[in-house]
């Protein structure tokens, strides 16, 4: 067990501290951009509240975007490779099996989402969670949309929040055990890597859901983000957190287009 005040915990706090930092400047600096682009789209023409909302629906690809080259800046700070951070190829037969994964979750997490309304329902709350999405009557807004919806978001998203975070997080508070354990040594180890994990994915999840700014839709945000973390974990893969990511959205989108 290592002490709380020992030099190796002091190390991990610091770790931990500078991925938290390199994550805040990647998140600040991919919103930033967005920001300045919506501006500079928006002095042109009429500004209205139904008009922010469809510039900052249509500027979506590039904070998507933003996430994946800030997330490729922090990677080399951070020494990470692609493949540490779960993109790799494991052969067709693996990365089926990965695919089916995420949309298996997608649907899982569908099945949750409905629950959950229901359950609203009968407690008397009426909430809409794809309001904000609304995009309009504008085909170019609506084209937008729906290509940050279903690839830029998840592409960025998922390199960003259970890539770079979850993975350099990860190595920071909970590295690999080094040396030769005897078995009972070796079993409290995984035990408290295990917990340290699941926090690691808790934590990351948190920062998921508060990120999109919406108190309706928190709560199933962050189960989503729990459900995207488990699997990045447990396959070493980000492709079934991001096939997830990806049919969720594109299932919202055709519930909000169709409605």
């Amino acid at each position: 067990m290592t002490p709380a005040g020992s030099p190796e915990a002091r190390s991990r706090y610091v770790d931990a501290l500078r991925v938290f930092g390199l994550v805040a400047a990647v998140f600040v600096t991919a919103y930033a951009v967005q920001l300045v682009v919506a501006v500079v789209v928006l002095g042109f023409g009429e500004q209205s509240e139904e008009r922010i909302n469809a510039i900052t629906l249509a500027t979506a690809p590039v904070l998507g975007a933003m996430f994946v080259a800030g997330s490729l800046v922090a990677m080399r700070f951070l020494r990470l490779r692609l493949s540490d951070i779960g993109v790799k190829w494991s052969g067709v037969r693996r990365e089926a099996l990965h695919v089916l994964v995420g949309i298996t979750l997608a649907v899982v997490f569908l099945g949750f989402v409905v629950a959950f309304d229901a359950f609203l329902d009968v407690v008397g709350i009426d909430i809409d969670p794809l309001a904000p999405y609304d995009p309009g009557d504008s085909p170019v807004v609506t084209v937008l949309f729906v290509v940050a919806a279903v690839f830029f978001a998840p592409v960025g998203e998922e390199v960003f929040y259970r890539g770079l975070f979850l993975t350099a997080l990860d190595e920071a508070v909970a590295p690999n055990a080094k040396g030769r354990l005897n078995a009972a040594a070796q079993s409290h180890v995984v035990r408290r890597q295990i917990v340290r994990r699941w926090i690691v994915v808790a934590v990351v999840s948190t920062v998921f859901a508060v990120s999109h700014v919406q108190l309706s839709s928190i709560f199933q945000l962050f189960v989503f983000g729990l459900m995207l973390g488990w699997s990045r974990m447990i396959w070493r893969s980000l492709t079934p957190p991001l096939v997830a990511h990806a049919v969720n959205n594109a299932l919202s989108v055709a519930i909000l287009l169709l409605r």
